[in-house]
């Protein structure tokens, strides 16, 4: 899939987007920064290693020259260049999280839809980095509110350390077959995202779901990948949608479990990020994603 956005280095957040151009608060005010990997249509740049990189951003002046390339621990290299929009007009904001939000918001289709394929390309981008832990959750999912109350809910990001804080006990998070832990969790997610509800307080609500006082602990993760599974074939959603989250809770091959294989990544992409962005495209009417983020 082109067009792949990178997690970003900078010591205070890094974004949690797939779209050619993200963003993220930098320690310069109006700054927003791209990250482009293009598999399939190499970008002819003439652009030196970048060093530092919070040092390249500041002396950047042309938004549409390349500032430089960064070199991954894939052995890949990453051209970054500034974004022509900021990353917020105010003077003053604060950062608010998807789990202060999830219940009291007006979620409309569009919207989640959106966010659901940022963050799932996200967890491809952030997965076993200490940006973003395997059992990550809402409480990691963060947006910038400036001044007027508004809230960016296109430009979500995450925190370095913030999934690492201490969180409320996650039962919902325990599964049979946790062979993707990170996608399970993105499963979760937008399982909430869609009902407005922690994924703990619909099991309860769950006539079919039970639990009992000292059960054991796979029959016990059994009955809640079970009762998710019920709540995704419940949500009055589209079929991509559905067909993504439920790969998410079960994992789309038990027989591959790293994600930094090539093969598992593929499947991700196929019975994942495809779906999740077949599902904005049809919202929006459109035929090009770029239209739609």
């Amino acid at each position: 899939m082109n067009g792949k956005n990178l997690k970003s280095p900078p010591p205070i957040t890094s974004p949690a987007t797939l779209q050619t151009t993200i963003s993220a608060p930098q320690p310069q005010a109006n700054r927003r920064v791209a990250f482009i990997e293009d598999d399939h249509h190499a970008t002819k740049v003439a652009a030196k290693e970048i060093e530092n990189l919070c040092l390249a951003i500041g002396k950047a002046k042309d938004q549409s020259a390349w500032c430089g390339v960064l070199a991954s621990w894939e052995n890949k290299r990453h051209e970054m260049r500034l974004s022509p929009s900021p990353c917020s007009h105010s003077k003053e904001v604060k950062v608010v999280s998807l789990a202060e939000l999830i219940s009291n918001q007006n979620w409309k289709t569009k919207l989640r839809s959106k966010l659901g394929l940022k963050l799932a390309s996200a967890v491809m981008q952030l997965h076993q980095t200490p940006w973003l832990r395997d059992d990550w959750g809402k409480e990691d999912v963060l947006f910038l509110q400036e001044e007027d109350g508004n809230i960016l809910f296109d430009k979500p990001f995450v925190k370095l350390g913030s999934s690492h804080a201490v969180r409320p006990n996650r039962t919902g998070h325990t599964t049979i077959n946790m062979n993707v832990p990170c996608l399970f969790s993105l499963g979760v997610v937008l399982i909430e995202l869609h009902y407005k509800k922690a994924i703990i307080e619909l099991q309860k609500e769950d006539p079919e779901f039970t639990t009992k006082d000292n059960e054991d602990p796979e029959l016990a993760a059994l009955r809640k990948t079970i009762s998710m599974m019920r709540l995704i074939d419940r949500m009055d959603a589209g079929d991509n949608f559905q067909r993504a989250l439920k790969q998410c809770i079960k994992g789309p091959d038990a027989s591959v479990t790293d994600l930094g294989k090539e093969e598992l990544r593929d499947m991700v992409e196929e019975k994942i990020i495809v779906p999740l962005e077949n599902e904005v495209l049809w919202l929006h009417a459109s035929k090009k994603i770029e239209e739609c983020l």
